[in-house]
């Protein structure tokens, strides 16, 4: 009767490691997920001041993001520069330049846009920029997030107003911030001549 009943324990332990090793092994397949668009934009929160105590990471429904894009995402290469326009609808993921005019800023959510002075603390941690210097469309501006340090102490508009309708570059990767799709982790940037 032992013998039985060590055989059964070992079958039950055999099958339980077969159903474990099915189901680990199982749901480690790719999931692949619809979307209206392709580009490869993700939605991007790091608990800053200017997202204090927000921890939405959910895709973007609102704002540009959700422009057409005409899949040539991968026809960029690093050091390209585009414009906003383009950027916005290339979905490109290589490390580009982007040239537009500063137009305005955001702080904290899409729809608390300043596109005139005074912009007080909106002003100090993001931008936006658009092809066009006196853009008011927001389809047609990308935000550019402005990180603690020599950047934001350069391109604020809190500090800088006169910072307004200037041309600029930035180089950077596609994310989406603030429901903008845009850049948030600045390489370089300059004021083109």
């Amino acid at each position: 009767m032992a013998a039985g009943r060590i055989n059964l324990e070992m079958r039950l332990k055999i099958l339980f490691c077969a159903l474990l090793c099915t189901l680990f092994f199982g749901s480690c397949e790719k999931i692949e997920l619809q979307s209206k668009e392709n580009t490869p934009t993700k939605e991007v929160n790091d608990g800053d001041d200017d997202s204090a105590g927000k921890n939405d990471t959910s895709s973007s429904s609102g704002g540009n993001t959700e422009s057409g894009t005409d899949n040539t995402a991968d026809k960029y290469n690093t050091g390209d520069e585009l414009n906003v326009e383009t950027y916005l609808n290339s979905g490109t993921t290589a490390l580009v330049w982007v040239k537009g005019y500063i137009v305005g800023t955001c702080y904290r959510s899409h729809d608390r846009t300043t596109l005139e002075p005074p912009f007080g603390n909106a002003g100090s941690t993001s931008i936006l920029i658009a092809d066009d210097p006196n853009e008011k469309d927001l389809e047609k501006m990308m935000i550019v997030k402005l990180r603690n340090g020599n950047m934001r102490n350069a391109l604020n508009l809190q500090d800088h107003p006169e910072n307004l309708h200037k041309a600029l570059r930035v180089m950077g990767y596609r994310c989406v911030y603030l429901k903008f799709s845009g850049m948030k982790d600045i390489v370089d940037y300059e004021f083109p001549i």
